[in-house]
């Protein structure tokens, strides 16, 4: 048996925009690597752009090591990921990294971030 629903006190969210899913590397790690994470199968893909197309992040951790730079800057390879600058104030070099561990191309080729970043400086 089902409980009839008030509508006057329901809510309503807009649908899902492809921007809401676009990584913004001025996030802290932690949000994105939740980001990524909460856009698994059956949603769609968190992605970015890399050297102009279109790439879905499919796995990421957040780095235990501290990284500065421009967010968004493809810093080094640590472990089996590849570290990406993160945060709005990552100049500083005080916040951790996102280590991207698994990407799909445009072309829907699965691979392991270190195999897709085969020259570090993105």
């Amino acid at each position: 048996e089902f409980t009839p629903q008030d509508r006057s006190k329901a809510t309503f969210f807009h649908k899902r925009a492809a921007e809401d899913i676009r990584i913004d590397w001025n996030w802290p790690a932690e949000d994105l690597e939740r980001l990524i994470r909460a856009q698994s199968a059956p949603y769609p893909s968190a992605f970015t752009f890399h050297r102009g197309k279109r790439l879905e992040v499919l796995s990421a951790v957040v780095s235990q090591n501290r990284y500065g730079g421009t967010p968004g800057r493809v810093f080094y390879r640590e472990g089996e990921g590849v570290v990406i600058v993160a945060g709005a104030d990552a100049r500083t070099g005080r916040n951790h990294g996102l280590a991207i561990t698994r990407v799909r191309t445009e072309d829907g080729r699965e691979l392991p971030a270190t195999e897709y970043f085969t020259s570090m400086g993105g």
